[in-house]
């Protein structure tokens, strides 16, 4: 009579664990962090840059010219 009594607690905790594995795989996961999406704004069309004389502007930025880069303008 106790290997029975054993056997049907075996069987039950077997069972109750299966179910409660189950339903966790349903549940939404708490440790998984929020996608974060990066909108960057867009590059601006005009390339101003100060020289001696006057401002040149460009639709390309220029590398060589970068320190003296005035604010973009779109």
């Amino acid at each position: 009579m106790k290997t029975r009594e054993l056997m049907m607690r075996i069987v039950q905790s077997f069972f109750t664990l299966l179910v409660i594995v189950t339903l966790s795989g349903c549940g939404q996961n708490v440790f998984q962090k929020e996608e974060v999406v990066v909108v960057s704004k867009p590059q601006p069309t005009t390339y101003c840059y100060r020289s001696l004389a006057n401002v040149d502007c460009y639709e390309q930025p220029v590398p060589k010219e970068e320190r003296t880069l005035l604010v973009p303008v779109e």
